[in-house]
């Protein structure tokens, strides 16, 4: 596969329009520069504007132009002043909620959760969280997939085939699902959970296979890593405002359309070669979100399971998981740098651009496979129509053919970097006449550390393997406690 460059938006020549605006400030300063009438010190400060100008609008800085930073220094100053950049849980805020709902920090407070039963389940209960902004619901399934870099290529061909039949289906005119995230994180694994369930479940008879399996235990010290990976599906409320009405309307019936859409996507990823373990429940989803803003309390999460029904070796008492109206954290703290909540210090970054060669569908190993911190991977992706792709398509193609036209006008030269954006215009034309969907995708990525220490190793090692996987990635300086909401927990946010 080939993933092709990210594209270069902007008004005239490529330049958005702050740029636009600075640049022609800069060019005014000109005037004001070689005018006659203007004294020596007073010429020597309208360079220095002009200086100024040119250098906030073009020169990058970490992936972004320094012009774009401006937003991002306001709003965390503004939270600095105003004193957003703390957030109290816990106690403090127990009374704005339900005993079915949660709070969560930031732009995340708004997020409501609905405890849906579905029919047929024998009382089982699904998480839906509803989002009263974007008008969205979402659901998110537990996975449980293979080592796919030790499968035959023939297997990861038709599996990879499937993949993309599955994203191609969710791109019709009817399709009702908004956005989709896949989510795999990395947590710390004592191996607890292993004896216990042995302890549990496991048949001691004295065999060699009983023999076996208990040296094995034994061989854990305590530094393996547990793999989790979740699927979020997000339906957009007036795309199926009619089948929500026919599911008996309101979140009922929205609810009743999520599950649906999952069902649907179940069937995909199993015929992708994906265990589908299944829905998240109420507590399984507040699990996800504690480990993920308190990593030290896993341990303990995990010895629950004696709750009716809980099959999954822990100790009597509590069921498994947690309670949503306290999965959030007890105290976050917003700094530029990092993400600080209860017992972990976070940083996320942006997957600035992709491979630009073509690469094997394994490309992501190193950064999946190889990490010896909490670390999360976080695709999102919003699938477009085929009327919306296709007008997607021809506006850049007419802005692609408009940029050539002004830079031949003014005499500039058509780099290689403009005639690949040219050529993976065109291809995206033919994959869409091919049948393939096009989607807006975004990447992100998050570390979570015990302290500043260890945060800047457990950094240095993903941005490591995310050269090793030939991904270009940017710091979120200032936007971590955003960030982290949209990379290390599956709600199906991010894009905008």
């Amino acid at each position: 596969m080939r993933f092709g460059p990210r594209e270069s938006r902007g008004w005239l020549l490529g330049m958005t329009t702050s740029q636009l605006v600075l640049g022609v400030a800069a060019v005014w300063t000109t005037t004001r520069i070689f005018n006659t009438g203007t004294s020596a010190p007073m010429r020597v400060a309208w360079v220095v504007i002009a200086a100024a100008c040119l250098t906030v609008a073009f020169v990058p800085l970490r992936g972004r132009t320094v012009v774009e930073y401006v937003p991002v220094v306001i709003n965390f100053w503004i939270q600095r002043l105003t004193g957003h950049d703390v957030y109290l849980g816990g106690v403090f805020r127990m009374g704005n909620t339900d005993t079915a709902g949660f709070v969560l920090p930031g732009d995340l407070a708004h997020l409501k959760m609905i405890n849906f039963a579905v029919d047929g389940a024998g009382g089982a209960e699904v998480a839906i969280v509803h989002d009263p902004y974007a008008k969205t619901y979402t659901g998110v399934l537990a996975l449980e997939g293979s080592t796919f870099a030790l499968l035959e290529t023939a297997i990861r061909k038709s599996r990879v085939e499937a993949w993309g039949n599955l994203l191609a289906q969710l791109c019709s005119e009817t399709a009702v699902v908004s956005r989709i995230q896949v989510l795999e994180r990395t947590l710390p694994d004592s191996g607890d959970a292993l004896q216990r369930d042995w302890s549990r479940r496991g048949i001691h008879d004295g065999t060699l296979q009983a023999a076996n399996y208990e040296q094995l235990l034994a061989a854990v010290d305590g530094s393996t890593q547990a793999h989790e990976c979740f699927v979020s599906v997000s339906v957009d409320a007036r795309r199926a405002g009619s089948e929500i009405r026919q599911a008996g309307g309101g979140h009922t019936g929205a609810a009743a359309v999520v599950i649906r859409e999952v069902d649907k996507l179940t069937e995909g990823l199993r015929a992708a070669g994906v265990r589908v373990e299944g829905w998240c429940s109420p507590r399984l989803l507040g699990e996800i979100i504690r480990t993920s803003y308190d990593p030290a309390s896993r341990p303990l999460i995990q010895r629950r399971g004696g709750g009716l029904g809980d099959n999954s070796g822990g100790d009597d008492g509590l069921p498994s998981g947690v309670d949503p109206a306290i999965c959030g954290p007890m105290r976050a703290e917003n700094a530029w740098s990092h993400y600080r909540t209860d017992s972990a210090i976070h940083r996320c970054w942006w997957i600035l651009q992709w491979p630009r060669q073509y690469v094997e569908a394994a490309f992501l190993s190193p950064l999946l496979l190889s990490s010896r911190y909490q670390r999360t991977v976080s695709i999102i992706l919003e699938p477009l129509s085929p009327s919306r792709a296709n007008r997607r398509v021809t506006i850049r193609q007419s802005g692609v053919t408009s940029e050539a036209a002004l830079r031949q006008r003014f005499r500039r030269r058509t780099t290689r970097r403009h005639e690949v954006e040219a050529t993976d215009v065109d291809r995206r034309e033919s994959e869409l006449v091919a049948g393939h969907g096009l989607y807006r995708m975004l990447g992100l990525l998050s570390v979570s550390a015990a302290d500043l220490a260890e945060l800047e190793a457990a950094s240095g090692e993903i941005e490591s393997l995310a050269q090793r996987s030939q991904l270009e990635i940017a710091r979120l300086s200032g936007e971590h406690d955003q960030a982290f909401g949209a990379a290390a927990l599956p709600l199906a946010r991010g894009l905008r």
